[in-house]
Formats: structure tokens, C-alpha cells, sequence
């Protein structure tokens, strides 16, 4: 299999504060637009529905037209905890590949690479997973398990297709309230 055409999944961690936002929003259009040269134009990306950090990370994905999947908790997602970014994350997430109601752990077990913005990442670490730490204070990155271009997708699906079909009959599909 041709790991150069197989879908790679770069998720992220990050934490529902955005006091750096504008620090982080600079940094991901960059980071991302590089990192989607080493894992290819296959490359799809996948974070929680939360605020924050998370948020950020979505809205510049969409605006770079990568593919997202969206991770809605177990629970129920409350719309309260968006206050008034609401109205734009409830539009971001109808514009996400799929929606699916799993936990954090998705990321861990499926993500080809990791974006940890202040996240610990002792598992990613651990399990050989290349991830990038994102430090705020003072402002600063590093990729302990770096990023290998020529590695295959974890899932060994490959098409996007096949990932797809294999996720929508693992994972329930959230539906998104759009009441506040």
C-alpha cells in the first residue's frame, strides 16, 4: 500500500482557554499549511467540540480547506459553554466532514500526528506518536517524536472512503443543536 495516498489524521489537543489566541491562530495557519506538505494533500484533521483553543484550531483548518472531524463528547455538549463564539462554532461544525460522539482518546488511537497546545503528551509519547508540543509562556514548540513523511497512516485504510465507512459504523454521528 501507498502510504503517500492514504489519509493521515492529525489531531489536537488543547486546552478551552484562548488566552493566546491570537499567538496560536498565527502559528496553526503556518504549522499546518507545513505539516499538510509532509503528510500530503490526504491529510484530514480531528479535535474535540470545545471551546477555546479548539475552536481556533477548527476555524483555521476550515479556512485552509482541510478536512476536519469533529469529536462531540459522550455527554452532551452544552452550547452555554461557547457563549457568545455559539453562533460561529455551531456554523464551523456544520462545516466539519463528520461529527461523531467519542472522547479524546479518539485522537491517541487513531491520529497519525498530534498538535498538543499546553497538553501533556506522555501517551503520544509513549506509543511512538509523532506530536508537537505548543508551549505559551514563553512561546515555544517542539516535536519529541518528530514527523516521518514516508510512515503509513495508523489505520492502514486506504482511501478516505474506507476510513470513512470503518469510522460511521464504529462511531455514533452527533447532531449539533443550533439553539444557544
Amino acid at each position: 500500500m501507498d502510504s503517500a495516498k492514504q489519509p493521515k489524521i492529525l489531531g489536537f489537543l488543547g486546552s478551552t482557554q484562548s488566552d493566546y489566541a491570537p499567538t496560536l491562530e498565527a502559528f496553526l495557519r503556518d504549522e499546518l499549511k507545513h505539516i499538510q506538505t509532509i503528510l500530503g494533500g490526504r491529510m484530514i484533521a480531528a479535535t474535540t467540540a470545545r471551546p477555546g483553543n479548539h475552536l481556533i484550531f477548527l476555524k483555521t483548518c476550515i479556512e485552509l480547506r482541510i478536512p476536519v472531524l469533529l469529536l462531540f463528547a459522550k455527554e452532551t455538549n452544552s452550547p452555554c459553554a461557547f457563549g457568545e463564539d455559539w453562533k460561529m462554532a455551531n456554523m464551523l461544525f456544520s462545516m466539519a466532514l463528520a461529527q461523531y460522539r467519542a472522547n479524546e482518546d479518539f485522537l491517541v488511537d487513531w491520529g497519525d500526528a498530534l498538535l498538543l497546545a499546553g497538553e501533556n503528551s506522555s501517551n503520544a509519547k509513549d506509543l511512538g506518536i509523532p506530536h508537537q508540543k505548543i508551549q505559551f509562556e514563553p512561546f515555544d514548540t517542539c516535536w519529541p517524536v518528530p514527523l516521518d513523511a514516508k510512515r503509513g497512516a495508523r489505520h492502514g485504510f486506504a482511501n478516505r472512503f474506507d476510513l470513512m465507512e470503518f469510522l460511521d459504523s464504529r462511531y455514533e454521528r452527533a447532531e449539533i443543536s443550533k439553539k444557544p
